[in-house]
């Protein structure tokens, strides 16, 4: 699976976690703002080798349904802080003069994310400064217990 953003995890201090979300495939332009989105980052940090991946197993990862619904057991809150680059300039971001399609160069979509753990000793190994890929994405909506 191709990688779909670059993370960087900024600051942290307890349960809060401020990471930059670069989108660096070609076909994404989707920033989300959904606890699903934040998890699946957050298991792939370190390598994959973190907390989270010693309480969430690669099926329940890759179970949308699952995501979705369970999300809100290890993120509190998630937000958006600031964008930059987004969205992409679309057709007009595409040369005419040639007859090319390929994009002009423009810099890549990125946010800044706070997002709040329910338990700090999930995001216990990530460090300010740790970068990594993922291939994570939205899974819709999430579903908050009644």
């Amino acid at each position: 699976m191709s990688e779909t953003y670059e993370i960087e995890a900024l600051r942290k201090k307890d349960d809060t976690l401020e990471l930059s979300v670069t989108i660096v495939h070609p076909d994404v332009d989707e920033l989300p703002e959904t606890k699903n989105f934040v998890l699946q980052l957050l298991v792939d940090a370190g390598d994959r080798k973190g907390p989270l991946n010693q309480v969430i197993s690669m099926d329940e990862r890759l179970n949308e349904t699952w995501l979705k619904t369970n999300a809100h057991r290890f993120i509190r809150s998630v937000k958006i802080l600031r964008t930059k680059n987004h969205p992409r300039g679309g057709a007009a971001a595409l040369p005419d003069d040639d007859g090319g399609d390929e994009p002009l160069d423009e810099a890549q979509p990125n946010a800044v994310y706070r997002a709040n753990v329910v338990d700090a000793k999930h995001i216990a190994k990530i460090k300010p400064g740790l970068k990594w890929s993922t291939a994570a994405y939205d899974v819709g909506r999430d579903v908050e217990p009644k």
